[in-house]
């Protein structure tokens, strides 16, 4: 018994029946082209704000989903994300480094927990936008104001000294008295910085 065949409008190719959804002229690949080139550029605040809608409601299911492929496909994953990254060096730089430019603080505060594990001391996810907040771009070293150029974020207590890389533990600095400051404590930074200026006197 030979198969239904169907000639779709748009390309012209006969195709399986099954390849139509049921009386449409434009063949599977055809529809989605067409809402791909010609209805979503039309129609694109409403598509972001369906797919914004849509995630929101089935958010769970999604990322239990995702979880569940990577867990079967996590070899075939990884040797493609190795292959890509080895034939597009070039690519995989200008991504990380725009990346690294537009999320500094995620860089950081990513950074920041990996050190503070590898020193067994606390971390948390730090919300920095809270930090300048609480901050308002004062120096907690200097207590002179702060350029967004020229701004860090210092540990107030170092990772050798047994502080974490937790919100409290976090202030606003400038980027040369942060490296002044280096590993020692705020107390004993000032008090180094006092006994150089009286010797200078």
């Amino acid at each position: 018994m030979s198969t239904p065949t169907k000639t779709c409008r748009y390309c012209g190719v006969e195709k399986p029946a099954d390849h139509f959804r049921r009386n449409r002229l434009r063949c599977r690949y055809c529809a989605a082209e067409y809402q791909r080139t010609v209805m979503r550029p039309r129609h694109r605040d409403y598509y972001a704000a369906y797919s914004h809608d849509y995630y929101r409601r089935t958010r769970d299911q999604q990322l239990a989903e995702k979880k569940i492929y990577y867990q079967e496909n996590r070899e075939r994953i990884a040797d493609y994300a190795r292959r890509y990254r080895a034939a597009n060096p070039e690519k995989i730089r200008e991504k990380e480094r725009r990346w690294q430019a537009s999320n500094r603080d995620r860089r950081f505060d990513y950074k920041g927990r990996h050190r503070a594990k590898r020193w067994g001391v606390p971390f948390e996810r730090v919300d920095f936008k809270k930090i300048v907040e609480r901050d308002a771009f004062i120096c907690h070293i200097c207590g002179e104001p702060t350029d967004p150029n020229d701004l860090r974020f210092d540990h107030i207590v170092p990772f050798c000294r047994g502080g974490g890389h937790t919100e409290d533990n976090i202030a606003m600095a400038h980027q040369t008295c942060n490296l002044r400051k280096g590993t020692r404590l705020l107390s004993e930074h000032l008090a180094r910085m006092a006994g150089s200026e009286t010797v200078s006197m």
